[in-house]
């Protein structure tokens, strides 16, 4: 560099000064353009690292919608599966198979569904079937629907149209252990009855009354669904 520019300074009769002050110019300059080059390099290599983690987690996000996806249809074909089992069922066993199948699968399901916030729906159902096992709610509403079908509560077709209908089995039970309940309580009382009507003598009159007196106290506080009764039976009972 320091020759060309003594070459340069015999044709323009440049000093020693003068030739300094060049070469140090050219030499900032060239200084400037190597570390704009450094620079340059290190921001297309910072782009390159930029572009590569965004294609990174561009794959993340795909296989992670693969796996979201996969998840909830694996959730969606059970309770199809399910759903399809039971209105199909042609017994009252049949559908408490299939009830005890879908216990089981979302008892086993519960903290192992991996998306809960896009399947909050089958979280929740884990959650209940977790309940209504604790509660043991599948062995008493498989009884009670076999009390209500022996005592001629309802007949086996409306069990079956009832448990297939079923919206929450909790309600089911409900329904068929009340409507138990009030229609043992309404045989006793006719019995009662019945004799008071037959009683031929004022003997027999009060015998019946008694007992009646007595049914109706032996119900205090026992009844499990007392609001499903109306005032005369509820009125009874307080008076007894």
């Amino acid at each position: 560099m320091y020759s060309a520019i003594s070459e340069y300074s015999s044709k323009y009769a440049l000093d020693n000064t003068d030739k300094n002050k060049i070469a140090n110019a050219v030499y900032e300059e060239h200084c400037n353009l190597k570390a704009w080059a450094q620079k340059s390099y290190e921001q297309v290599a910072t782009s390159y690292k930029v572009y590569a983690d965004y294609q990174r987690r561009l794959e993340q996000t795909r296989l992670v919608d693969i796996e979201r996806e996969a998840e909830r249809k694996t959730l969606i074909s059970h309770t199809e599966q399910i759903k399809h089992e039971i209105l199909t069922s042609k017994t009252v066993s049949e559908v408490f198979v299939a009830l005890e199948k879908d216990q089981q699968f979302f008892v086993a399901l519960n903290g192992n569904i991996k998306y809960t916030t896009f399947n909050y729906k089958f979280e929740k159902l884990s959650q209940q079937a977790l309940e209504y096992k604790a509660q043991e709610l599948l062995p008493k509403l498989k009884e009670v629907a076999a009390a209500v079908e022996h005592n001629y509560v309802f007949s086996t077709q409306d069990i079956l149209a009832q448990l297939k209908d079923s919206k929450n089995l909790e309600d089911t039970y409900k329904h068929f252990d009340s409507n138990l309940e009030r229609h043992q309580l309404e045989n006793q009382h006719q019995v009662i009855q019945q004799d008071k009507a037959n009683a031929k003598t004022a003997d027999e009159v009060l015998t019946a009354i008694s007992r009646e007196h007595e049914f109706f106290k032996s119900l205090d506080g026992k009844l499990k669904y007392a609001e499903k009764y109306d005032s005369s039976v509820l009125s009874a009972i307080s008076n007894a």
